[in-house]
């Protein structure tokens, strides 16, 4: 199961190459959809490899089941957030998003499930 009905599912424009299963963002400047590559935004998690300038669907929904690459060794219910190229790494603490909780562990390049809740965050 790559989604749960909890999802949303969207689409927009992608603004830069996007690869599945990896976090994104709206961009500040079009609203298209841009790599989250850090831990101070996410608003999604790519449905599709998609290259600029075509429409990429996206999965937002808060509480949604969905599958993420990971960036890095992860144990089952790490909380996570995007790091370099929108994997799912550790969170790394005060003031950082929590984009959601792994719902299995894995090593770097693996696909896992994610209960996705990218509003959630640490208390700065």
């Amino acid at each position: 199961m790559s989604t749960s009905d909890a999802t949303r599912n969207v689409s927009k424009i992608a603004s830069g190459a996007l690869t599945i299963y990896r976090f994104a963002k709206n961009h500040t400047v079009d609203g298209e959809a841009i790599v989250a590559a850090d831990a101070t935004a996410v608003d999604f998690i790519v449905a599709e490899t998609t290259a600029a300038g075509e429409s990429v669907p996206l999965i937002k929904g808060d509480g949604a089941t969905a599958l993420i690459e990971l960036g890095g060794t992860l144990a089952s219910g790490a909380d996570v957030e995007p790091g370099a190229a929108g994997v799912a790494v550790a969170s790394a603490g005060a003031g950082d998003m929590i984009a959601g909780v792994l719902g299995q562990g894995g090593v770097s390049g693996d696909v896992v499930q994610i209960t996705f809740n990218p509003r959630r965050r640490f208390a700065a």
